[in-house]
């Protein structure tokens, strides 16, 4: 049995020297020894930490993935913009509103030398009161006998109004004519339209030889006043003033009634009712008013005057001055 296993051996070992001698010594493997050890190294490392897994490192490991650089981008957050405000309006202090041409409208033909009466109707468009204190006053282009200075009639709150009237004469020359006007605050302040360093209200007139034969108007008399006789004092009577309005010729004449409290130079003039009549040639007729003197705050004696808007534009009076009884 024994020398069967011996012949058995010796025939494999004929047997691989016969396959060498035939093909030739095969290429041997090369041995990566420093693998080897790390392999060793690792293998320890993990028997005495158990649970630590430790990655050998070799000569052939492949280079390391490039590390990913996250780039941010700076986005700026958006711009406040805050809502405006809405701004106070400042009203200020001095100020005119004009409203109306209330006698003489710009371009009024007038006679030489005629006398007339221009009147504003203004409107405190300031935060003050305009006082008694304040004044008209003249500040350029044409006087035509104007005064340079007038105290107002009555004392304006903001937003009221009042009727400002300056008597002023044609000049003696044919030609187009224009004062200009503002007003003097108590402190000297000179405001216009709009206020202070604004633009001056004017009267403007126009000077030519008349083409007609002129109406020739005469107030021949104011009398026959009286009092009402429920109220014996002057806080709340009424008095009527007649005139007597004479022509030398057809046409139609239109008329407005001025009242004074106290006296036409220093007293405080009110516009009364307006009217117009009808002449049929030269003749005169009779006009009549009735004074409501409590309406006007009448304190004192007075008196009246007409003014004839058309054709003359000229004032006739005063005439019946009376007192309270």
């Amino acid at each position: 049995m024994k020398s069967a296993k011996f012949f058995l051996s010796m025939v494999s070992v004929l047997a691989v020297f016969s396959l060498t001698a035939c093909f030739g010594t095969p290429a041997q493997p090369t041995i990566d020894y420093q693998a080897l050890i790390n392999t060793s190294v690792a293998q320890t490392e993990s028997a005495k930490n158990p649970g630590t897994q430790v990655v050998p490192t070799t000569a052939n490991t492949a280079a390391a993935l490039p590390t990913a650089t996250l780039q941010f981008t700076n986005t700026p957050l958006p711009t406040f913009t805050p809502v405006p405000t809405s701004v106070p309006t400042v009203i200020p202090c001095y100020s005119i509103g004009f409203v109306k041409d209330v006698t003489i409208p710009d371009g009024t033909r007038e006679s030489a030398g005629a006398s007339f009466t221009k009147t504003w109707r203004l409107q405190n468009w300031g935060s003050c009161t305009w006082t008694t204190s304040y004044n008209l006053v003249y500040v350029s282009g044409n006087q035509m006998g104007a005064a340079s200075s007038t105290a107002l009639p009555k004392s304006v709150a903001p937003g009221g109004l009042v009727d400002i009237s300056l008597s002023m004469t044609a000049p003696s020359k044919n030609g187009t004519y224009q004062g200009y006007f503002k007003l003097k605050a108590a402190d000297g302040t000179v405001f216009g339209l709009g206020g202070v360093g604004g633009i001056a209200f004017w009267a403007k007139i126009v000077v030519a030889t008349p083409t007609a034969v002129p109406v020739s108007f005469a107030v021949t008399d104011v009398s026959g006043w009286t009092v009402t006789p429920d109220s014996p004092t002057c806080l709340g009577p009424y008095v009527t003033f007649t005139a007597n309005i004479t022509t030398n010729s057809a046409g139609r004449v239109d008329i407005h009634w001025v009242f004074y409290d106290n006296t036409p130079v220093t007293g405080i003039a009110h516009f009364g009712p307006s009217n117009h009549i009808d002449f049929s040639g030269a003749q005169t007729k009779t006009v009549t008013v009735v004074w409501d003197l409590a309406g006007l705050g009448f304190t004192g004696p007075g008196s009246a005057s007409i003014y004839i808007d058309s054709p003359n534009h000229q004032l006739f009076g005063p005439s019946g001055t009376f007192t309270c009884p």
